[in-house]
């Protein structure tokens, strides 16, 4: 019976995380569709579209701007998954993590990158 009572807390608990990731997520999507007044789907279909994306490629240095469409290929193919997320296995789940993490951290060097050029241009 302690067994089966410590199993039932450790997974509420990990329920308990994973809807209050979930509640920070649709809060974040929500508060930048209020202050866009759009939907982040439009935001980024807008930003990323193809004029846009050519018109940042001469600005840029070529692996800085590489780097980022290489990352949003692999994006692209995340967004295929997410469609399904749920029929995905626990592996496939944890791939998908990482995947994201990754390219979280390339976007991240990124938005610094263009900060950085921002500057520099503004000097």
């Amino acid at each position: 019976m302690n067994s089966e009572y410590e199993r039932i807390v450790k997974e509420l608990a990990l329920l308990v995380e994973v809807l209050k990731m979930l509640g920070k997520m649709i809060r974040e999507i929500s508060e930048f569709e209020e202050l866009e007044g759009k939907s982040l789907e439009e935001a980024l279909d807008e930003l990323l579209k193809p004029e846009k994306l050519a018109e940042l490629s001469k600005k840029l240095p070529p692996e800085v701007f590489g780097d980022f469409m290489a990352s949003f290929v692999r994006f692209s193919v995340l967004n295929n998954k997410f469609k399904n997320f749920a029929s995905l296995t626990p592996e496939e789940k944890k791939h998908v993590a990482l995947e994201l993490e990754e390219i979280a951290s390339i976007w991240e060097k990124f938005i610094q990158n263009l900060r950085y050029i921002k500057d520099k241009n503004e000097q």
